[in-house]
This record gives structure tokens, C-alpha cells and sequence, in this order.
């Protein structure tokens, strides 16, 4: 994934965010790599991993006659900006001035994408595990209980989710069945809000704006509640974490969402800017990623927020990569994911802990 963070922070993407950012019916920025690049670079080097082969700035046969065919003036980086608008593509680049190419290399497209809102097992589960519901006792809604992680050298299990589903300001309690789904205190009481990472509002939308990387959450589970450490319902656990740079785009992915269940799909693109409504309010977001699907069924509903998302999926073993916070209204084949390794480090940065998988 380091290569497209590197030119997400180019002085060249920066400009184009700072340009055009502020628009009301522009709703974020990603960058992914030119399918038919990869195409290329897997039919001629099968074994090179895609993240290798664009640190090396790896050419291979037909790309130049491919940005040739395009048009373009030079032989094109294969990393690509799109640029999500809520309106139709063609006329929003001739209204706006949209550049074809920013940096001569790297070329801009435009996809009609939005509005993106932040997604939110029903039943009573004892003892706990992942992938099933879960809620603040204040709210009348409910997401997804990931799965559970611990301060390192203790025993004492939290369970992590998103900061929207857990945090409300009438109530610390959290609820297994959540209220929308018949839960109520204190019979389906579980435990606290521990930490939660605060989500911050910006008014200006530029590349060196306040943005949030994470949208998360954690909360310590009460000593009588049962906890099934190391399992989430319908998949193999997570026994490590991935760290941000060992992922790539095609990466296969997993998530169990409480509403959507079992669901596999794949790292899309990395979403340098993005904006996201949670609770009637518009949140900046960035430094994310977007997993999509090539099914007809849709990959996530609201309700599946929270889900831990895994890859390197075995019988005995996967890692944790994200945490599934947000969908697309308007394409049920996406959603997007914060980063673990992001989401552990705000955790530790607001503890003052040092946390691990319980």
C-alpha cells in the first residue's frame, strides 16, 4: 500500500485536493493501479508482488504502447486518482476544470459515487464472540462487535468496534443484543466504554485539513460476562495483525457483519480523502481503504460497522488488516475499511496502553 500513500502526500495531490476539495458535490479522493498494468505485470512476472514492482517503477512489455493508445504524452505512472463526485462524471469535469493527468504521469479520473454513510448475529450470544451485535445502552441502533483485543500483560478482555456504535453521550453501557434488536439494561448489559478515539469535524476541506484515520472504539468487558477468546462466528480468528505497508490492492478479504454475515471481497483502492456522514453529521476521513465485490448480492449494509476484516484466511489462522466503519449509498459492491495498525495505534496513543489480540 506504500506506494500509493507516497504519492497521496505529492505535492501535485495535494494541490488537486486543495483545489477542489471544498465542493460541495465532491465527496473524496482515491488512488488505485491501472487494471491493465496489472495485468501485464501478472501474465510476465506471476510471483512479483504488485507493491515490489511499483517501488521499482517496473515497466513492463505493452504498458508504453498502452499510454500510447491513450493518448497520453508520456508513459504513464500506473497509479491513478479517482475523484468520487455526486454528479455525472463528463459534466463535472467540464464544469470544474478537472485535469486529465496531475504531475504529467499520474492520470485523474471521475467515477459518480455517493452519498457515503457510516454502516451500522441479532441475537443474545454467552459466551461473547465476534461478528454478532452489539450497542450503547443510549442508542437506538446497533452495530457489529468485532472481535476482542487486551492491554498487553493482562488477561482483562475489551471488545473492539466502531466509535459510532459504542459511544453515545446519555450512557458508558454496552449492550449484547443491541437495543434495536430487543436488547436492554441490565439484562443484556456486557460492560463500559474503555477508550474510543474522538471523531473531529472540520470546516474546511483541503489535503492539510483535520481528518480522521480511524473511526473506533473499545469497550472493557464485565469479569461475569463470558468471553470465547480468539473467535468470530462463521470464520477462523485472526492470530496476528497486518501492518499497513504488507497490504496491496487485490488483496482477498473477509469480513462477518452482524446483518450481512460471511462476506469475501477485495482491497480495491486507498482513499486519501473522503467525506462521511455519521449521525446527520459530515465527517472528513483519510488514510483508509475501500474493499469491494464482484457479486450481485450487496457486500454490507448499515449495521455492519465494526466487523473486523481479515486476510490470509486459513483453517487455522487469519489476520486482522481493518475495521469495516462505512458504506456507499449508491454502490452496494463497496465499503470502507480503517487500517489496524492505524486503529491500534490511536487506541494505544489515547490509553496509554499497549494493546494486543486477546
Amino acid at each position: 500500500m506504500q506506494p500509493l500513500i507516497d504519492v497521496s502526500r505529492s505535492r501535485e495531490f495535494v494541490d488537486l485536493v486543495d483545489t477542489y476539495y471544498q465542493d460541495e458535490f465532491l465527496h473524496g479522493f482515491a488512488l488505485d493501479v491501472d487494471p491493465v498494468y496489472v495485468a501485464l505485470l501478472r501474465s510476465q512476472q506471476p510471483l512479483r508482488e504488485l507493491n515490489d514492482a511499483l517501488d521499482a517503477e517496473l515497466v513492463p512489455a505493452g504498458w508504453p504502447e498502452h499510454c500510447r493508445q491513450r493518448n497520453f504524452a508520456n508513459v504513464m505512472s500506473p497509479v491513478r486518482v479517482i475523484i468520487y463526485s455526486g454528479v455525472d462524471p463528463d459534466t463535472y469535469r467540464k464544469t470544474r476544470n478537472i485535469p486529465l493527468t496531475i504531475g504529467q504521469i499520474h492520470e485523474v479520473l471521475i467515477e459518480l459515487r455517493g452519498p457515503f454513510i457510516a454502516a451500522s448475529g441479532h441475537g443474545k450470544h454467552r459466551p461473547l464472540i465476534g461478528g454478532i451485535c452489539v450497542g450503547n445502552a443510549g442508542r437506538g441502533d446497533g452495530g457489529t462487535l468485532g472481535g476482542f483485543v487486551k492491554q498487553r500483560g493482562t488477561s482483562d478482555p475489551e471488545l473492539l468496534s466502531c466509535q459510532h456504535v459504542l459511544v453515545d453521550s446519555s450512557s458508558t453501557d454496552i449492550l449484547q443484543r443491541s437495543k434495536n434488536h430487543g436488547g436492554s439494561a441490565p439484562s443484556e448489559s456486557i460492560g463500559t466504554v474503555s477508550h474510543q478515539v474522538p471523531l473531529t469535524i472540520t470546516q474546511t476541506y483541503t489535503h492539510g485539513a483535520p481528518y480522521n484515520e480511524v473511526d473506533a472504539c473499545l469497550a472493557k468487558v464485565d469479569a461475569t460476562v463470558p468471553v470465547t477468546a480468539g473467535s468470530i462466528r462463521l470464520t477462523t480468528a485472526p492470530t496476528s495483525t497486518s501492518s499497513t505497508a504488507s497490504m496491496s490492492l487485490g488483496d482477498d478479504v473477509e469480513f462477518v457483519g452482524k446483518e450481512s454475515d460471511r462476506k469475501h471481497a477485495n482491497i480495491l483502492r486507498f482513499i486519501s480523502r473522503q467525506k462521511i456522514s455519521i449521525d446527520n453529521n459530515t465527517y472528513n476521513f483519510g488514510d483508509f481503504f475501500e474493499i469491494y465485490t464482484t457479486s450481485t448480492i450487496p457486500l454490507a449494509v448499515r449495521g455492519d460497522s465494526g466487523s473486523w476484516v481479515l486476510r490470509n484466511v486459513t483453517s487455522n489462522s487469519s489476520e486482522l488488516c481493518g475495521l469495516l466503519f462505512a458504506i456507499d449509498t449508491s454502490a452496494t459492491d463497496r465499503a470502507f475499511c480503517c487500517f489496524i495498525e492505524s486503529v491500534i495505534d490511536k487506541l494505544n496513543n489515547v490509553s496509554g496502553a499497549d494493546y494486543e489480540l486477546y
